[in-house]
């Protein structure tokens, strides 16, 4: 009687150890079922790019160049949060030689804040920057917006001369 006791408690306790292995893959399949499909890659809102500088300009007076560029006329209703312009120059000696398939390679030089009033009117219709140039070199120069969340916009026309 002690015998069978025993190998009934076997048979209860090996039956209790199979029913919990099944019951943990049937929770694992479950899960798994439930992360099946087809996934993508996370997409990040919406942003709109501020809208290019179109007009740069320059001019050399006394060994300084001055670049020129106007706030773009459709700024306010497109890109309200419009904090400013940087601007970036890639610079190369003459004596080397011009290379006309190398590619131009900028750096960032500045930071033109754009001032606003309560109205969200721009203060000044034109932005400026000044900058002392050294003789023997080809300069080229480009302006890009950039808004107060660091979107930047597409490049400015390009200003290229040799100094």
């Amino acid at each position: 009687m002690r015998n069978r006791i025993r190998l009934f408690s076997k048979r209860v306790f090996a039956y209790a150890d199979f029913k919990s292995r099944v019951g943990v893959l049937v929770l694992a399949a479950m899960l798994g079922m439930t992360a099946c499909g087809i996934k993508a890659p996370p997409i990040p809102p919406r942003q709109i790019a501020p809208p290019p500088v179109s007009d740069l300009q320059y001019r050399i007076a006394d060994g300084e160049l001055i670049l020129t560029w106007s706030v773009p006329a459709a700024t306010w209703e497109r890109q309200p949060d419009l904090a400013g312009f940087a601007v970036y120059r890639s610079k190369s000696e003459l004596r080397n030689g011009a290379c006309k398939n190398c590619p131009l390679l900028f750096q960032r030089i500045a930071q033109v804040p754009l001032v606003v009033t309560p109205q969200r009117k721009s203060v000044a219709a034109k932005l400026s920057y000044r900058e002392r140039l050294a003789k023997g070199y080809h300069y080229t120069y480009k302006v890009v917006s950039r808004t107060a969340s660091h979107i930047s916009g597409a490049d400015s026309n390009l200003i290229s001369f040799d100094y």
